[in-house]
């Protein structure tokens, strides 16, 4: 090897190491320190419910069991469909979630009016 080629070598050997060092360090940054808390907190809003026509419920997705359970947060969100329900805060709710599950053969908005209905 010529010495210019061995120079080159060395010079981008530095370079892809300052590189790795570099993005190794900011993602522990974002990951050992508050700052993706600092980022996310002008965009995270706290409001009231307010007066309207009708609730949706917006479904996440559902397990595929025999009994068609919605999963987690789909649950989380009708919970709190039916609380602003019955504190007034509309007349209807309409559950939304178009995808079929293959055992049931049920909507997960389905599922979701099902649960909700009894209640």
């Amino acid at each position: 090897m010529t010495e210019r080629a061995t120079k080159t070598t060395g010079k981008a050997v530095r370079i892809a190491i300052g590189v790795s060092v570099l993005f190794n360090v900011a993602i522990l940054v974002i990951l050992f320190t508050p700052v993706v808390e600092w980022l996310y907190k002008p965009l995270h809003l706290r409001e009231d419910p307010a007066k309207s026509d009708v609730i949706v419920i917006l479904s996440w997705g559902a397990y595929d069991t025999k009994e068609g359970l919605p999963d987690f947060n789909s649950f989380v969100r009708l919970r709190k469909g039916l609380e602003l329900y019955q504190k007034g805060y509309a007349p209807k709710i309409i559950c939304a979630g178009a995808n079929r599950l293959p055992t049931s053969g049920k909507s997960v908005g389905e599922l979701l009016k099902e649960t909700l209905v009894s209640y």
